[in-house]
Order: structure tokens, then C-alpha cells, then sequence
């Protein structure tokens, strides 16, 4: 049995770029850890040399408060030929137009920090309207401190009809559930602070990863079942029960992740998940304590259940 990354980090990590292709511009400190990892970083008040345009294929864009605040978006993003990855303030969806953006934007991370508090607070900003037909991935970042979103801020299916991954935060009356709910193209859906919300009803997608991060005691996990094509999921302190027999109603499942989550049930069940290689359980409560010997580590992938 190999040492392998999980699937669902692996899809996730596609939508993401490298360091050594990354292009920070704005604060020291938020590019810092972009910058151990090979990025770049120029001033606010810099452009990158023309000469230089088609080595950036991301773009992070961080400014301070006041800069975010005048909504002034570069005029040179939209000639970065091979920019695939756009990280924006919040503020900025109120000012970019389609002209602005190239062609062969892949993932856009709309950045939604403590600092922007005030002015997300002020005036919500809304999708203007962009339309990016070569969009794969909409990820929207949130911050501790950071303002709460009651939407995802009218961005539709129109607007992104090659959408494949959406990151989120769930707001805390669940209005994002009917957000999620017009989306048909996804097939990797993250969702943070889901509360006890039943969000697999909402989606409408052929879902093949679905990662949860925090849930409450009234989370229906029960309800993964309506996800047929699912094939990965990752769970991360989920405080509701978790029965393994439902993931036994899932045909393609490959992979099962579950961390910082005590309630696990009936463990066994894994062993009749016929396409099941992977298995990750971490923090969990030693469910697999009794049954342990039962899992072959020649019949797995990947199979992590001794810190469970």
C-alpha cells in the first residue's frame, strides 16, 4: 500500500496554482506565505514588466483597506494572456467588468477578510453581471473576523455554465442553500460552518466530492445518500451521529475522509463498499479499535484508521 495524497486534496489542489507561477501584488504580510512557496510580490502601487506578462499564470491581489476601498481594478490583468488563477478583494466585484478579465481565467478566489469588514458591511457587493464561460472554479475565501455572507452574491449558472468546483461558507439562516441549489454543473462542492442544514438536498449537480467542514448535532448526514455519483468525501468536525451504512448506498465511492468527528457508527460497513480504495479516519474516537484486523491494508489504496 503507497503513501498517496487523497483524491479529493488532489481535485482541489488542480483548481489551485503552484508558487513559482504566482504573482502577488499588495501586502507584505498576507503574500508572505505565498512567497515561501516561490510567489512573487510587488507594491500596490507596481505592474508587473510587459515582458513578464505571459509568465504569470496567478494573480493574487491584496490590498489594504483603503486601497480596496478606491475600487480601482489593474488595467493589466486583462492582457495576462496565461492567467488561469485570480484571487480579488470582495470590494472588487462592485467595479470589474467584462473587459477586464482574460479569456482563459480558470478559477476566480473572491477574498472576503476581517480588514474588508467594514466596507462588505457598508455595501454588499453583487456579481456584476460578468459572464466567463471558461470558469471552472468560484472559491469564495473567508477569514476569521470576516463579514458574513447572505449570499453568494447573485452569481448564477448563466453567468459560470463550466462551473465544476464551489467553495463556500454557509450563512447562518441557510439562505446560500438556495444559491447552491441552481447550480447543475458542479462536480466538487465545499462547504464551511454547514450548521445543521440539510445541503444535500439542495444540490442539483452531479456531485462526485463533496467536503463538509464543521456541522452541528442536527446535521443530516443520512442524506449523502441522495448523492448517487459521489465518489469522495472529506467530513471535518461534524458533531452528528455518522453511520458508515450510508455510505454503503453510494455505488462509486472510492473514498471516505473523517476527522475531528466523534460519532462515528457501525464502521463495519465500510467492508461492503465494493469500489472503496481509500480510507482515512483521524481523531474519530478509535471506532475502529475492535475491527481493526478486518481492513487489509493489500485491499486499500490508502488506509489510515490507526490514530482514528
Amino acid at each position: 500500500m503507497e503513501n498517496k495524497d487523497s483524491i479529493i486534496s488532489t481535485r482541489k489542489i488542480s483548481y489551485y496554482p503552484s508558487g513559482k507561477e504566482t504573482l502577488c501584488i499588495g501586502s507584505k504580510d498576507r503574500a508572505r506565505i505565498f512567497e515561501e512557496d516561490g510567489a512573487t510580490r510587488l507594491s500596490w502601487d507596481q505592474e508587473p514588466a510587459a515582458g513578464d506578462y505571459k509568465k504569470i499564470h496567478a494573480l493574487r491581489l491584496l490590498p489594504n483597506k483603503a486601497q480596496a476601498g478606491k475600487g480601482k481594478f489593474p488595467a493589466y490583468i486583462k492582457a495576462l494572456e496565461q492567467l488561469s488563477f485570480l484571487e480579488i478583494p470582495l470590494p472588487f466585484l462592485s467595479v470589474i467588468k467584462q473587459e477586464d478579465l482574460p479569456a482563459g481565467l480558470k478559477t476566480l478566489m473572491i477574498s472576503n477578510t476581517e480588514e474588508y469588514a467594514e466596507l462588505v458591511t457598508k455595501q454588499l457587493p453583487e456579481w456584476p453581471g460578468l459572464k466567463l464561460p471558461g470558469l471552472k472554479a468560484v472559491i469564495f475565501f473567508n477569514t476569521f473576523g470576516s463579514a458574513e455572507l447572505p449570499s453568494l452574491l447573485n452569481i448564477s449558472q448563466e453567468h459560470v455554465p463550466s462551473l465544476e468546483y464551489l467553495a463556500c461558507r454557509m450563512d447562518k439562516k441557510g439562505k446560500i442553500l438556495k444559491d447552491i441549489e441552481q447550480f447543475t454543473s458542479l462536480r466538487h462542492l465545499e462547504v464551511e460552518f454547514a450548521y445543521g442544514f440539510d445541503i444535500m438536498s439542495s444540490i442539483n449537480s452531479p456531485l462526485e466530492a463533496l467536503s463538509i467542514i464543521g456541522a452541528d448535532k442536527g446535521f443530516p448526514t443520512d442524506k449523502l445518500s441522495l448523492l448517487k455519483k459521489l465518489q469522495t468525501v472529506f467530513l471535518n468536525g461534524i458533531s452528528a451521529v455518522i453511520d458508515c451504512n450510508v455510505f454503503t448506498t453510494l455505488p462509486d465511492l472510492q473514498e471516505v475522509n473523517v476527522i475531528n468527528s466523534k460519532k462515528i457508527e457501525h464502521p463495519e460497513a465500510l467492508l461492503a463498499c465494493k469500489k472503496l480504495k481509500n480510507i482515512m479516519f483521524v481523531n474519530c474516537g478509535k471506532p475502529f479499535k475492535k475491527i481493526s484486523d478486518q481492513f487489509l491494508p493489500e485491499r486499500y489504496d490508502r488506509l489510515n484508521i490507526q490514530f482514528s
